[in-house]
């Protein structure tokens, strides 16, 4: 026979109960009667909820058992009716299945520290207190499991997206795990700015932590703290790696572009109150941000700020895109500073671990004029230059007010 385990095993949960039949199960106990009670040890969580009369070894009545099983009732009834056997050898119950193989096989928890050293709930507790340097966060997730985790299902390159962040253990996770086998996986995490209650029991030590560190009071700041320490942790542990431990931070919000909305029979007043239509609080960033989105670009491509012909430019990727955001921008000035930027430019060469962006010579530059009417236009001058020549073509058209990102 062959015994496999029943007790409840974490990795692959059927959170359910499970009923055996009369005489169905195998005691390796005296006679007695096993009331019912919580039987839960540990990570395993177990519920007796009938009285267990053992007699001859043998369950006399049926019982049920609650946990998170490997095995569904429908699973169970089939083993049992397939001749196996069900042996329970102590209290608290933890039932094997045992078919004709005679093999005792424990399936306990495929993610455990006995079984393959999966750091545990304790683990995690200690790791943020290192990182906070207290209690901070409630339930974290050891960061050893996520780095399981990611090297199971991922390989070079890849991007893990974690659509509820919390403290943001998913990125120390993925950052481990390129440190330890050199490969380059990226992630998005995603949080909600959900507000800290100073008042609330679970939520108490992280907006002290917060009003501490000068942050807001929301649960995303709290990841953004995270992970800037996990980075610096990780940079000091391991000092000879070279791989990519930033990120960047994007907030969900409407477009930099305000839309025509106008409420009034007085056209021309309407014109004048949208001869600016970029919104007032918005910056040159947040606009080069739009531009990347709409264009389909990487939003963590390395962007740095360079004067040319006098003005400040924006180069994205290392020169595949280059764009000036400047007020007050006319356009016999774009043209000159068009072709300023479209000179040659030294870019740096495409290697493996040069950007993927920068694995061309192609370059973009978007040159917005900023004025009065000119600006609803937006009036762009793309030039697109296979360097040493370059050609010109003008494009108009402004972006539609949608969905966007800010940077943050």
């Amino acid at each position: 026979t062959e015994r496999r385990r029943l007790t409840p095993a974490r990795s692959s949960l059927c959170n359910n109960r499970v009923e055996f039949p009369a005489g169905s199960v195998t005691f390796n106990l005296d006679d007695r009667v096993v009331t019912a009670r919580d039987m839960s040890e540990g990570n395993i969580r177990t519920e007796l909820l009938d009285d267990v009369c053992i007699v001859n070894g043998r369950n006399r009545d049926q019982f049920r058992l609650r946990g998170e099983w490997r095995y569904s009732q429908s699973k169970l009834d089939s083993l049992i009716a397939d001749g196996g056997d069900i042996l329970i050898s102590k209290v608290p119950f933890r039932p094997n299945y045992v078919n004709r193989s005679g093999e005792r096989k424990k399936t306990a928890n495929l993610l455990s520290y006995r079984v393959n050293a999966i750091q545990t709930n304790e683990d995690a507790t200690q790791q943020a207190r290192e990182i906070f340097g207290g209690d901070v966060v409630s339930y974290p997730k050891p960061e050893g499991l996520l780095k399981y985790l990611v090297r199971a299902v991922s390989q070079d390159d890849d991007v893990i997206l974690d659509f509820f962040t919390g403290s943001g253990t998913t990125a120390s996770g993925v950052w481990r795990q390129n440190v330890e086998d050199s490969c380059s996986r990226r992630f998005i995490l995603v949080q909600l700015p959900q507000p800290l209650d100073m008042e609330g029991k679970t939520q108490a030590a992280a907006a002290d932590f917060c009003d501490r560190i000068g942050r807001p009071r929301n649960l995303a700041e709290l990841t953004k703290e995270r992970l800037r320490r996990s980075a610096r942790k990780i940079k000091e542990e391991t000092p000879l790696f070279t791989g990519d431990l930033g990120f960047r931070v994007l907030k969900l919000d409407t477009s930099n572009i305000r839309s025509w909305t106008s409420e009034s029979d007085d056209l021309e007043q309407s014109l004048f109150d949208h001869a600016e239509n970029i919104k007032e609080d918005r910056t040159e960033r947040d606009l080069l941000f739009e531009i990347l989105l709409k264009m389909g670009l990487d939003l963590c491509a390395p962007v740095e700020s360079r004067t040319i012909a006098d003005r400040a430019v924006y180069s994205v990727g290392h020169g595949i895109l280059f764009a000036c955001l400047e007020r007050g921008l006319g356009q016999e000035e774009a043209r000159h500073l068009g072709f300023g930027i479209a000179s040659p430019i030294p870019l740096r060469p495409a290697s493996r671990n040069a950007h993927p962006m920068t694995n061309g010579i192609r370059r973009r530059v978007w040159i917005s004029r900023v004025g009065p009417f000119a600006r609803s236009g937006n009036c762009i001058t793309q030039v697109k230059t296979k360097s040493p020549w370059c050609t010109e073509t003008s494009r108009g058209g402004r972006f539609s007010s949608s969905t966007t990102t800010r940077r943050s």
